[in-house]
């Protein structure tokens, strides 16, 4: 599997509660696909979340994201360093 993170820009600040919802929205859809969800960051104040996942493809992720409704601006995928 390969590791993606989803880049989350919205239109300014956003309540924490809505990215703590947003990513247990995630986690539900990609546990359904067999993806494996690592972690989120987010800074309510300036509106970005940012959400990383093991899957077998880019369309993959975008597909879960599909699910909730939470399209990310971007999709990248990324190697961990050691």
């Amino acid at each position: 599997m390969a590791t993606f993170i989803g880049i989350h820009r919205m239109n300014g600040p956003v309540e924490e509660s809505v990215f703590s919802k947003g990513w247990e929205s995630y986690k539900a859809a990609c546990s359904k696909r067999g993806l494996k969800t690592i972690r989120a960051v987010f800074n309510a104040g300036e509106g970005i979340a940012i959400c990383e996942t093991e899957a077998n493809s880019e369309a993959d992720v975008k597909a879960a994201h599909e699910e909730i409704a939470m399209l990310p601006t971007e999709i990248i995928e990324v190697k961990i360093a050691q």
